[in-house]
């Protein structure tokens, strides 16, 4: 895995660390922490390529993600991670098998908030044989729910809907769609 770590500090910022290193007024201990402080924060970003990672949540495989390349931002308040080309996210229950498995172009995790939004071709397959499409989609894992304001299809073994506005859960077994293209939205729930 290649990691290249961009720079982004001013001319400001390192004549000061400079001035501080070059202070014989300072310890040696204090002049390691200002330079393990300023090597801290001068890697604000990172690529990767081939990329597999795993979630876990209470010893057990949550979330496994695959991706060609990735970009993590870690800077002015933002920590965030792009992931670019043929991005797989599958989810796994607490018995480790397969929930949903979820195909894009590109994806957006944001740390924080725990939201991974999906871009371009998205394809959301579950058990059931449950087949969702969209040009975008949201997934909350904090709530465990997706929704996208964009169109969609979403095909079952015996039925087969359109529309646009979505909200869900992460498994299909309950949706909202809100407009169908009659104006009348609808809520579902399945029965497993």
């Amino acid at each position: 895995m290649q990691e290249i770590a961009i720079l982004g500090l001013s001319k400001y910022i390192l004549y000061i660390a400079f001035v501080l290193l070059s202070c014989s007024n300072l310890s040696e201990y204090d002049k390691t922490q200002i330079e393990e402080a300023l090597n801290d924060s001068l890697l604000a970003t990172t690529q990767s390529t081939n990329i597999r990672t795993e979630f876990l949540e209470d010893g057990y495989l949550k979330i496994l993600i695959l991706a060609n390349e990735s970009e993590s931002y870690n800077e002015f308040g933002i920590n965030e991670t792009r992931l670019n080309g043929s991005v797989s996210i599958t989810v796994f229950d607490s018995t480790g098998s397969i929930t949903t498995t979820a195909f894009s172009n590109r994806a957006t995790y944001t740390t924080e908030s725990s939201i991974f939004e999906l871009y371009d071709d998205v394809v959301v397959y579950t058990i059931g044989d449950r087949k969702l499409s969209s040009e975008y989609l949201k997934w909350d894992r904090n709530t465990d729910k997706i929704s996208t304001p964009e169109f969609i299809i979403l095909v079952s073994p015996s039925d087969s809907l359109s529309g646009r506005g979505f909200e869900g859960l992460t498994d299909l077994s309950e949706y909202t769609i809100r407009d169908n293209g009659s104006n009348a939205g609808g809520r579902v729930i399945i029965d497993n």
